[in-house]
């Protein structure tokens, strides 16, 4: 209105006086951001192999150390999506050297430093985890696609993440992430969410083998003990039975690379006489298919890592290993023709680590496999005649039985196997002098102390002390007893549930898991009744019934008194007080040595002090008044079966 117009230009003032400071700091922000992250894309659009050294000044030159953390995050997704374009990937150690460069430049003690290593890390981990759920994304929007269409989008999707696997690799060997995000990276490609196997992807095995190829030769020498062979195991299977023909012939040239000490011998990269490799500087090397930096270019800026040695399953020999095929064989025909002598001369050509995982495979093939009941049955014979001809150590067959069991409780294979420890007990029951009975404990604590489910438990001991029973009823042949043999089910146990005689409802799990095994295994049950007889105003009373049965029988004698050693071995001293009568009339049942043997035994099982085994000793004897012949034959016994010298040393020297 006319008679404002005399105010509108002290109005204009105020108004420009009221947002004087917010524009002008606003503006300023906005030129600094766009100052940086312009000058950040035009180095990495400008740097080359022959202006490195000054881009890298540049890089660093920038006020990166000041910025904050929303522009420093930017700077990291500029540099990443340049990381992991397809067309840009020959230049990707180039933008890995001034990553690394930078980080080491402004140092892990700033703040800056740890957040770019972070969100470089964090960008890698991001696009893997959203992998599959980018793929059915995908799958979705090219469904209304040509079929021309719908494969270019499938290789560009393939191409962004095969970028990052190689952009992933480049930063492990400039040693900005360490090999337990690779080996994890590795084993999701392969095994997904778990480690049993699957039907991979075979986007997934392409990733696989150029993350391996990158990183391998760089690995730590443990990564060729575990989990190398298992990965090579994986593929060798997948070889022959993945259902895509390229795929196969891909997995036969990647093992042929890992068995060349991770030369190619085909494609761009392979190995040629150096008369026909062209220069760093050639046409050839700065254009190769895929857009992938062949290894001349990358070997001048990436760092050198020093060289480790490779074990000798894939060093290349200078006489032929036969192959597993070639092995399993030869063994095969052993059951026909009941002849050692060809597989002899196999073994002869074998070393022995690689003829250890030979053996484990073909072992877990005839356990898991439920044709092969004859076969199974012979399987210690066979061993037996190897070791005698002293074609094989006599460790080597019990070491590749429980290297396959490390692979089925790795895979869980038990839930799939219902009959596997049925068949497992087949093998021991006919192991002769190479598959001891004393494997079954071994193969319960192994389940115990890698946490296995109750179900896989009770099982095991049902399955296991039925082919037990089986046994004793069909053999009619008297053999001396060894106590190294028997099945030590109550030790395990406690270490899997404790308290062991809870009654809380907190433990009803537990619970189950003990009454399940008390009516199968002796030893649990005389446990048992120790507790009850304690809690029963610390009477013994009730033991009495159970010493007379001891007298009809010889084995059951030897639970008896070790599941009252392990019942009181933490107070010695209550055994004397309130177990003594039993103890007379026990000792009275069999000899005070071999009695004291089961307790050794069943004291080495226990992992306790020693002290509470010379304790017990000396109590016993004390209480039994026995003469100095029963310990001399003690001692003699320890020393020639256990070779237990020292501990006979520190028992004389307790006893004193």
């Amino acid at each position: 209105m006319p008679e404002n117009l005399g105010s509108l230009a002290k109005t204009n003032c105020l108004r420009s006086n009221l947002f004087k400071d917010d524009t002008s700091n606003a503006h300023t922000r906005v030129l600094a951001y766009r100052k940086l992250h312009n000058e950040v894309l035009g180095i990495l659009g400008k740097v080359t192999e022959l202006n490195l050294d000054v881009m890298q000044k540049e890089l660093t030159d920038l006020p990166i150390r000041q910025s904050t953390e929303a522009e420093i995050r930017e700077v990291i997704n500029i540099f990443f999506g340049k990381c992991t374009r397809p067309e840009d990937t020959r230049f990707t150690p180039l933008y890995v050297d001034l990553i690394s460069h930078l980080i080491s430049t402004i140092g892990d003690q700033e703040p800056a430093g740890r957040m770019i290593r972070k969100e470089v890390m964090n960008q890698c981990r991001d696009t893997f985890i959203n992998a599959a759920k980018k793929s059915k994304q995908l799958e979705e929007r090219i469904a209304k696609l040509s079929e021309e269409e719908a494969d270019l989008e499938r290789m560009q999707f393939a191409a962004k993440l095969k970028a990052n696997i190689y952009f992933l690799g480049l930063m492990f060997r400039s040693r900005l992430t360490n090999e337990t995000v690779v080996r994890a990276v590795l084993d999701n490609l392969l095994y997904g969410d778990g480690r049993r196997r699957r039907i991979v992807p075979d986007y997934c095995l392409i990733l696989f083998m150029e993350l391996l190829q990158t990183c391998g030769p760089h690995m730590d020498i443990n990564f060729y003990k575990d989990p190398l062979p298992r990965y090579v195991a994986v593929l060798e299977d997948f070889s022959r039975t993945y259902p895509k023909k390229r795929i196969q012939f891909l997995l036969l040239n990647f093992l042929e690379t890992i068995n060349n000490n991770w030369i190619p011998l085909h494609g761009p990269e392979a190995h040629r006489d150096m008369g026909n490799v062209a220069s760093p500087s050639s046409p050839m090397n700065n254009s190769l298919p895929n857009g992938s930096p062949s290894g001349n270019v990358m070997a001048q800026y990436i760092k050198p890592v020093m060289p480790i040695p490779l074990p000798s399953i894939i060093i290349e020999q200078k006489n032929r290993i036969p192959d597993r095929g070639e092995f399993w064989k030869v063994m095969d025909d052993f059951f026909s023709t009941s002849d050692v002598e060809e597989i002899i001369s196999v073994l002869n050509l074998i070393p022995n680590d690689v003829l250890l995982i030979y053996c484990s495979k073909w072992l877990g093939r005839y356990i898991t496999t439920y044709k092969y009941t004859q076969e199974r049955s012979r399987l210690g014979e066979l061993f037996e005649q190897l070791v005698n001809r002293n074609a094989i150590p006599a460790k080597l067959p019990r070491e590749a039985l429980l290297d396959h069991v490390k692979q089925a409780i790795n895979e869980n294979l038990f839930v799939d196997q219902p009959k596997y420890f049925s068949h497992w007990a087949a093998v021991i029951k006919n192991g002769r002098s190479v598959f001891p009975l004393s494997l079954h404990t071994t193969l319960l604590d192994m389940l115990v102390d890698n946490h296995m489910g109750q179900e896989v438990i009770v099982k095991m001991v049902r399955d296991v002390h039925k082919a037990i029973e089986d046994n004793n009823n069909k053999t009619t042949e008297q053999k001396e007893y060894q106590l190294q043999d028997r099945f030590r089910v109550l030790q395990a146990l406690l270490r899997y549930s404790p308290p062991l005689l809870s009654r809380d409802e907190t433990d009803a799990e537990e619970e189950d898991i003990l009454n399940s095994v008390n009516d199968l295994d002796m030893e649990m049950g005389f446990f048992r009744l120790l507790g009850e007889s304690y809690e029963a105003s610390k009477s013994s009373t009730a033991l009495f019934g159970a010493v007379d049965t001891l007298r009809g029988s010889l084995l059951p004698a030897y639970p008896f008194i070790s599941a009252l050693f392990t019942f009181v071995r933490f107070d010695i001293d209550h055994l004397c007080t309130y177990f003594k009568d039993v103890i007379r009339r026990i000792f009275g049942v069999r000899t005070i040595v071999s009695l004291f043997e089961e307790v050794y035994v069943q004291w080495a099982h226990l992992d306790c002090s020693e002290v509470y085994y010379f304790s017990f000793v000396k109590k016993i004897l004390t209480l039994l008044n026995t003469n100095k012949t029963e310990l001399d034959k003690l001692r003699d016994r320890l020393r020639n079966e256990y070779h237990a010298e020292t501990f006979v040393a520190h028992m004389d020297k307790y006893l004193k």
